[in-house]
């Protein structure tokens, strides 16, 4: 069965990889409260994102989806009540910390499942040196890259199209990565194995197109602002011009 080659990945696995995610977009961020109090919120957050996980791990298929929004609220709620920016920001940080999160858990859970498959080796041990290894390199990469664009004192100012933009794609990311929750029954299930493998590369690509929009934005807004320069300098000149011009009339 392919449930047997291919296990689902713990729920642990996903809540501490959500919770990580949230974190490296939290530190570089303007902060609600100091570091003692950060540290409570973060311990906090990390039991409730592993609660929500491990409720909804126990209940039917049927409440898959309920469950995964829940943990998404969550994690909304954990960069909310740390971070001193807007709703919208926290939503659009909340959204690429998502698409994150599940590409480290994926990757990290193909990874232990090659020599299952290969091998049968069920040792559990291996899941949790595979785990912290790919865990360190995905988010520790991910943070080098955000923290050369966030800082305490950057707003986003993301308005509701990109914000919109945003959550569409995590949707779309989640839903074709994980379709075979989506439809259950074996007769689609079994062809498609290697949508296990696969969904990796369908996060890896939803990752690709949030930082793709981010850069667009940021192009975008850098145009704006050398237009503005621009616009200042001329009405600058255009003084100095008629300053000028008023100064040899009065000679």
């Amino acid at each position: 069965m392919i449930e047997q080659m291919l296990p689902d990945i713990p729920r642990l696995y996903t809540a501490l990889a959500e919770w990580i995610a949230c974190v490296i977009y939290i530190l570089p961020l303007k902060k609600k409260v100091n570091t003692k109090g950060l540290i409570w919120r973060l311990a906090l957050m990390l039991v409730l994102q592993c609660g929500v996980q491990l409720i909804a791990g126990s209940l039917d298929v049927v409440f898959w989806v309920p469950g995964m929004l829940v943990a998404v609220l969550v994690m909304y709620g954990c960069i909310y009540i740390c971070c001193d920016i807007s709703k919208a920001d926290v939503g659009y940080c909340c959204a690429r910390a998502f698409i994150t999160a599940e590409f480290a858990a994926s990757l990290g859970w193909q990874l232990y499942c090659l020599p299952i498959v290969q091998n049968a080796s069920d040792t559990k041990w291996v899941a949790y040196v595979v785990g912290a290894g790919t865990y360190i390199v995905v988010f520790g990469g991910v943070f080098f890259l955000e923290r050369r664009r966030l800082s305490t004192t950057t707003k986003l100012n993301v308005n509701i199209k990109e914000l919109v933009s945003a959550g569409l794609i995590a949707i779309a990311v989640f839903a074709i990565s994980n379709v075979s929750f989506v439809v259950n029954t074996g007769d689609f299930r079994e062809p498609l194995a290697a949508l296990f493998f696969i969904r990796t590369v369908v996060d890896f690509s939803g990752l690709t197109m949030l930082y793709s929009q981010l850069e667009q934005r940021n192009e975008m807004r850098l145009r704006r602002e050398i237009e503005a320069l621009d616009n200042v300098l001329h009405r600058q000149y255009e003084n100095y011009r008629q300053s000028k011009e008023n100064n040899e009339l009065l000679e």
